[in-house]
Formats: structure tokens, C-alpha cells, sequence
């Protein structure tokens, strides 16, 4: 289990206490500009034993398809900012998933590995609801990396389709661990 685009203090700490709820664990891809003033939250993620990955300097989508110096200087930028903090990161997962020869290139020469996921549910552009979340399981197979936000103005709404994920999911054997 995955959750992008964090961190943000309220939102990020309901998804540790559900989490932590059904013994879960989870990988918080981060955006490096939204670090400052988030220590404490990146500590607490830490210590409950989740992980964290990168998700870029900015979240911004126009790095992409620029030059390889611009997207490089982007890439390393979020790269010096996590390393800069002492912050432990598994890899890089791009904003929207976009992926182009030039990030692959970039990515290489920092040695970051590229998350991307299999399982998602737009729950930045809808209410996931906890229905479709039970139904939803019947898809996922060992080794799913399913994509979530802590940072979306519809967190509050999902929330309870995020617990059923969790107990329905372990009810049929799943484990949820991080990257």
C-alpha cells in the first residue's frame, strides 16, 4: 500500500492510525518541497516502520518533457532535499506516473528505483466508497502495489473505504507492507 503526494499533518495521521489499526504497513511517496516543517511527521512515519519514497522536487508535470539537464536538475534537486534531511528514501515514483526516456536516464544516475503501482482508485477525483473498496479486492493478486493519497481534499470521505480495504483485505489473507 501506497500513499502519494504527503506529507500533510492531519491527513497523514489519520492514515497512520488506521494503518497502525490493522497492523499495516505502508510506503508514503513525498514530495521533497513539502518536507520543511513536516520533520516531526516524517519521524513518526519512520518510526511506525512505513517507508518513504520519493514523488519529486514539486509535483509539477512540465520537468517531463524538458531537456534532460532541466529534468536531471529537478530530479537531483528532490534527491539532495530527502539526503540533505538524513531522510531514507526506497525510490522514485513520478507525479501521475508519467515515465519518459529522459527520467528512466535520471533516475539511473542516482541509482533510484522507479514505483509506479498496479491497483489505484482516483480517490483525488472521487469518493472511493467502501462498496466498490470490498469489491475492489477481488482483483488484487500477491504483490499489488496499490496507489493512495494522504494529501486530497477527499481523505476525510475515503477514509472508511481505506479501513475496508484494510480489514476485508486481511480477512482474506492479505499483508499490507511497505516498498
Amino acid at each position: 500500500m501506497t500513499f502519494d503526494d504527503g506529507p500533510e499533518s492531519k491527513q497523514t495521521l489519520k492514515v497512520l492510525s488506521l494503518l497502525e489499526k490493522y497492523e499495516a504497513r505502508a510506503t508514503f511517496f513525498v514530495v521533497a518541497n513539502r518536507l520543511k516543517g513536516h520533520s516531526a511527521l516524517i519521524d513518526e512515519i519512520l518510526s511506525r516502520g512505513h517507508t518513504i519514497g520519493n514523488h519529486s522536487w514539486d509535483h509539477t508535470y512540465k520537468n517531463f518533457f524538458s531537456s534532460f539537464g532541466k529534468l536531471d536538475d529537478w530530479v537531483k534537486k528532490s534527491v539532495e532535499e530527502f539526503s540533505g534531511r538524513g531522510i531514507p528514501t526506497v525510490g522514485f515514483r513520478p507525479p501521475a506516473g508519467v515515465v519518459t526516456p529522459n527520467l528512466i536516464r535520471s533516475l539511473g544516475q542516482y541509482n533510484l528505483k522507479l514505483y509506479l503501482w498496479n491497483q489505484r482508485y482516483f480517490d483525488t477525483q472521487f469518493v472511493i466508497g467502501s462498496d466498490r473498496a470490498k469489491k475492489s479486492l477481488e482483483r488484487y493478486t500477491g504483490g499489488d502495489i496499490v496507489l493512495l493519497h494522504d494529501r486530497t481534499k477527499r481523505l476525510d470521505q475515503n477514509l472508511d473505504a481505506i479501513e475496508t480495504i484494510l480489514r476485508e483485505g486481511k480477512l482474506r489473507g492479505y499483508a499490507f507492507s511497505n516498498l
